[in-house]
């Protein structure tokens, strides 16, 4: 609400949605090959992820699921025993993601530490990936296109491999 804001001596000029906040973000750092072209951008926030279609500067599908990197984190922490602040310090630290293309190719010299922590990860990520398949289908109903590329943003996007995950 406006007054909570202002009761934090916030006055603030304008409030907007995520979608507008994104589109106009897009303009900016969007490569000129894609200005015209469907997007989509999956936005992976400690509390939601937002997923976020685009069609030239405008938003033409938006959907945010209440899972983020925060859940990620408590995996981590339920499943290691551990507090969230030391869950928080071993995903920012260490975390990674195991693409089928890293079992294939170096199956042999990947430890079962790793798997197990790598799937702690993508078992979380698992209600995520249904909202964006989820998105992707929808979008691809209304508009008749698929997008040509999707960007990740947020803390979360800095997983590596979590990218390479998400191809897959």
């Amino acid at each position: 609400e406006i007054s909570q804001l202002q009761m934090m001596g916030l006055d603030p000029d304008i409030i907007t949605t995520d979608a507008w906040a994104m589109s106009q973000l897009m303009k900016r750092v969007v490569p000129d090959e894609y200005k015209e072209r469907p997007v989509c951008v999956i936005n992976l926030g400690a509390s939601q992820t937002g997923i976020n279609m685009f069609l030239g500067d405008g938003p033409v599908l938006v959907r945010s699921c209440a899972i983020g990197g925060n859940d990620i984190t408590r995996a981590i922490a339920q499943s290691y025993g551990i507090t969230f602040e030391q869950a928080e310090k071993a995903k920012i630290d260490s975390g990674f993601v195991l693409t089928q293309t890293h079992m294939t190719e170096h199956g042999s010299t990947i430890s079962k530490d790793q798997i197990r922590f790598s799937d702690t990860i993508c078992l979380s990520l698992n209600p995520i990936l249904r909202e964006i398949k989820q998105a992707l289908i929808s979008y691809k109903t209304q508009t008749k296109l698929a997008p040509k590329a999707i960007f990740v943003t947020g803390g979360t996007s800095l997983l590596p491999n979590l990218t390479l995950y998400l191809e897959e």
